[in-house]
């Protein structure tokens, strides 16, 4: 038979049983050929999901706990502390978040010789109603997942006992006019014990139909690990109830479908630049005439991946000569520009800055 295009559903009916095939078997170099009618008996296969490593799967950044932009902690306040991960605390809770190196007796445990830090937070929850000690990630546009069905799954351990970590995911439609409220979904916890171990649950995520979204363009699904909870947040928190433990967490996973499937470990690289999108930091030098004091002079610095939105720039100057003045000026996804003014006349002015700048969410 001569070769022929099948582009469409309708050309299959043309096919003979006896027409023929060119066919391969894993695993060998040698191809051969079927008939239509041959291949139509072969028994189905089933390929275990992510077994191509597609990449994409995990829809969080920061997964195994490895970029460190603002450094490995302590972080004992609410906010970001390593890239991704925000700390939220109620009145009276404390934290002490590190990024905490992995022994070579857990890596045993978890399997995997990619294990190499864990996000390790030491925690004391406070008794009241209201309060609560939570990290969440928010992974942007809401709509990405609104409807699906998604699996998270990650290997933790607790310090000592066996304390609770719960796990919720809230749809947040943003700020700026009159967006709705978010969506606050109900929590799921697992109980922990002293050795790594992968858990995996599964969320149905409410449809955004009929929703609005913010004009900030700031929409998200927010994934929440919930360490400690009063009343209040109870059912969010997947009743982990009031706790004071350490718990450490390491490859973070939130993919669509009701299974879990192998973790996706990115090349350093990508996952660095993908926490760069939300927060980077940087230093240089720049430097320039000045004929007298109070010249002003303009730099652009660009950033290394372009963010998510108009970064929040601040600028700090460190040594150098004839300067007095260093500031962030204009700041643009893709670049700020530094402000500096000279102190006196001089050939050169020159000043070291280092900036950090925030798109996070």
């Amino acid at each position: 038979m001569p070769n022929v295009k099948i582009s469409a559903a309708t050309d299959i009916v043309s096919l003979n049983s006896s027409d023929m095939f060119p066919v391969a078997r894993s695993g060998s170099s040698t191809p051969y050929h079927a008939t239509a009618a041959e291949i139509s008996s072969f028994a189905s296969v089933t390929v275990s999901a992510g077994a191509y490593g597609n990449v994409g799967r995990n829809l969080l950044h920061n997964a195994l706990a490895r970029v460190q932009q603002r450094g490995a902690g302590p972080f004992a306040a609410a906010g970001y502390g390593l890239d991704r991960w925000e700390t939220l605390l109620g009145s009276g809770d404390t934290v002490s978040i590190i990024a905490a190196a992995i022994s070579d007796a857990q890596r045993t445990q978890i399997g995997d010789e990619a294990a190499v830090w864990s996000l390790y937070n030491t925690f004391t929850g406070a008794a009241a109603a209201g309060s609560y000690v939570l990290i969440a990630q928010r992974i942007e546009g809401v709509r990405r997942l609104a409807g699906k069905t998604v699996t998270v799954s990650f290997w933790a351990i607790a310090g000592s006992g066996t304390p609770k970590l719960g796990v919720s995911i809230d749809q947040v439609f943003g700020t700026g006019g009159s967006p709705t409220a978010p969506v606050l979904g109900n929590g799921q916890a697992v109980t922990l014990s002293t050795t790594f171990t992968r858990y995996t649950l599964t969320f149905a995520i409410a449809s955004s139909s009929g929703m609005t979204l913010g004009s900030n363009g700031n929409d998200c699904t927010q994934l929440n690990f919930w360490y400690s909870s009063g009343s209040t947040n109870a059912t969010r928190s997947g009743n982990v109830g009031v706790q004071a433990a350490a718990i450490g967490l390491w490859g973070i996973q939130l993919e669509i479908g009701s299974a879990a499937t192998p973790l996706e470990k990115l090349e350093p690289r990508i996952d660095a630049e993908n926490c760069q999108r939300f927060y980077c930091a940087g230093t240089g030098t720049w430097s320039f005439y000045a004929s007298a004091a109070s010249q002003n002079a303009f730099f652009t610095v660009p950033f290394s991946v372009i963010m998510r939105a108009t970064p929040t720039v601040a600028v700090t100057g460190s040594g150098g000569g004839a300067w007095s003045v260093v500031t962030g000026y204009t700041a643009e996804p893709d670049n700020f520009v530094i402000e500096a003014t000279s102190s006196a006349a001089a050939s050169p002015v020159y000043f070291n800055y280092s900036y950090t700048a925030s798109a996070d969410l």
